[in-house]
């Protein structure tokens, strides 16, 4: 508890005896005091002041009115007086409305192990959290916020602001119109602060929306949404994580489940501006360590990412999508694990999906019993491909289609693809666009099955040219170790069994 000690005086300096009563901030409703700094003994209110005037009471971290009457004095009241604690109980207000809008000096608002329900018929945004500094702190799951409307439950445009601990769960109801829709954590305009440690549940669009917004990160926590309620095809809006113009964060350790895309990187239609340098894109992000399960389209779909750091995450199991679909910027993947992407539709299958990223890199990734390819890259130039594993997937290990130019894919292990249809361990081809300037090097393409899928080791067709394949190494493979048909591609210092 916090304690208060005041004394009324007269003009004269003289004590008087008034009565003394405590409200909660521009209310009528008495706040609870106490007597003691424990908070054990309640204290009457109003109460007396002694035979000097003085008076004292114990009360929670918040805001308070204090009101002096008796007789001849003129009744005066001292406003919106601030008892700042270690934190405030949101149950010394009326609502969680009531306790964000009262912490304009911000502060750490607790939130005990209960219910709180945000009312259906609330207006969008549900709670507004305008206020800087604030930390939001909740017991656990037991400190459960939800909604049953289909709205943002809070909407983030203070600066510095941090949910800690809280379970946060929406209704699970999905209206997709191709737009973007409610988050149940909705950063707008904003700059640090973020999400730790928190359980968000059946969202809405998005379990977190970042648009517009630098520094706010996401570390610890599980966004679970539920995709049997949502079909597998145009629901491109709907993801765990959604970001617009976002940059300069860090998500990391997010357990992330039964989401139709995991993270979404798309661009804003206003540009971020951060030490000058203005952008629609999100940039600079570092997606970190964080464990996708049963994503109904894509672990990652990054439209509109630059310059980001995709590392150390495990993607298991897509139902109509690929691991990590990335188009249009170069950005940087490494240490990452796909497992088990599916095609229902037309939505993916390969582990790393690639279109139109010149300069990205891959290192040392691994892609294994994807549905079609460990490692599909279009229309792309100067990528690196280097290190890793592509196996046991059901068409290509890697497969370089359409138009990649003078990239490198080096010092990979390609094995026992072809699972599903006829592939290779890299293939190199086209549909009219020809893949050239090409450095394959150092790949170890085998298949030893009992009885082998993969077709050639390296294979290159259609319109590619001028490529060079050199320090190969390739076994059992159904076909032959190396094949090419380009008049200028050279094959080097390869060995086959």
């Amino acid at each position: 508890m916090i304690g208060h000690f005041d004394a009324v005086l007269s003009d004269q300096g003289k004590p008087i005896l008034t009565s003394v009563t405590v409200y909660l901030a521009n209310m009528s409703t008495k706040a609870t005091i106490y007597s003691n700094i424990e908070g054990t003994i309640e204290k009457d209110n109003p109460f007396q002041t002694d035979s000097l005037g003085r008076f004292q009471f114990f009360a929670r971290s918040g805001r308070y009115d204090i009101e002096v009457s008796g007789v001849g004095v003129t009744t005066y009241k001292i406003e919106d007086m601030f008892l700042r604690g270690p934190y405030v109980d949101v149950r010394e207000y009326s609502s969680l409305q009531a306790a964000l809008t009262a912490m304009t000096s911000g502060g750490v608002l607790m939130i005990p192990q209960e219910d709180y329900m945000v009312e259906a018929a609330a207006p969008n945004p549900c709670l507004a959290v305008a206020n800087d500094n604030i930390t939001i702190l909740g017991l656990g799951n037991g400190s459960r916020i939800y909604t049953p409307s289909i709205t943002d439950v809070f909407k983030v445009t203070g600066k510095n602001v941090r949910f800690v601990n809280l379970m946060i769960e929406g209704d699970g109801t999905v209206t997709d119109d191709g737009s973007i829709g409610p988050a149940l954590v909705d950063f707008y305009q904003t700059y640090g602060g973020g999400l730790f440690n928190c359980y968000l549940k059946n969202p809405h669009t998005y379990g977190v929306f970042i648009k517009e917004s630098y520094n706010v990160n996401l570390e610890n926590n599980t966004i679970e949404g539920n995709y049997s309620t949502w079909p597998g095809t145009g629901h491109t809006y709907h993801a765990a994580i959604g970001c617009q113009a976002a940059a300069n964060s860090h998500y990391r350790g997010n357990r992330i489940l039964k989401c139709v895309q995991g993270i979404l990187l798309s661009a804003s239609g206003t540009p971020l501006n951060i030490d000058g340098e203005s952008s629609t894109l999100c940039r600079g992000l570092i997606i970190e360590a964080n464990k996708f399960y049963n994503s109904m389209n894509h672990h990652v779909y990054s439209t509109d990412g630059r310059d980001c750091i995709f590392r150390g995450n495990l993607g298991h199991t897509t139902y109509d999508g690929s691991g990590f679909k990335i188009t249009n910027y170069p950005n940087t993947l490494e240490g990452n694990i796909v497992k088990y992407s599916h095609e229902l539709t037309t939505m993916g299958g390969d582990g790393f999906a690639l279109t139109s990223v010149d300069g990205s890199a891959l290192n040392n990734n691994r892609a294994l019993y994807n549905d079609k390819n460990g490692f599909s890259v279009k229309t792309s130039k100067g990528i690196v491909i280097c290190g890793g594993v592509a196996a046991y997937n059901g068409y290509h290990g890697v497969r370089l289609q359409d138009g990649v130019l003078d990239s490198i894919v080096g010092y990979i292990l390609c094995r026992n693809n072809g699972q599903i249809g006829a592939g290779d361990g890299v293939r190199i081809d086209d549909t009219g666009t020809a893949c050239l300037y090409n450095e394959i090097s150092g790949v170890v393409s085998i298949d030893d099955q009992g009885t082998p899928t993969q077709q050639y080791g390296i294979r290159e067709m259609n319109n590619g040219n001028y490529n060079h394949i050199h320090g190969a190494r390739t076994r059992g493979n159904v076909t032959d170790g190396i094949s090419h048909v380009g008049a200028n591609t050279v094959e080097a210092d390869n060995f086959e069994v």
